[in-house]
């Protein structure tokens, strides 16, 4: 898995939503404050 360095934009990216569609980290660019939440599964 690529690694991110810290203090830095993180890299766009797209994830398709539950009800259908894309949503892009891009679309939210101009926003102050943006939260990412991954499940990365259970073990």
């Amino acid at each position: 898995m690529a690694q991110v360095e810290l203090h830095t934009p993180a890299p766009d990216f797209a994830l398709d939503r539950a009800g259908g569609g894309t949503v892009r980290l891009s679309d939210f660019r101009d926003e102050k404050h943006v939260i990412l939440v991954l499940n990365r599964g259970f073990a």
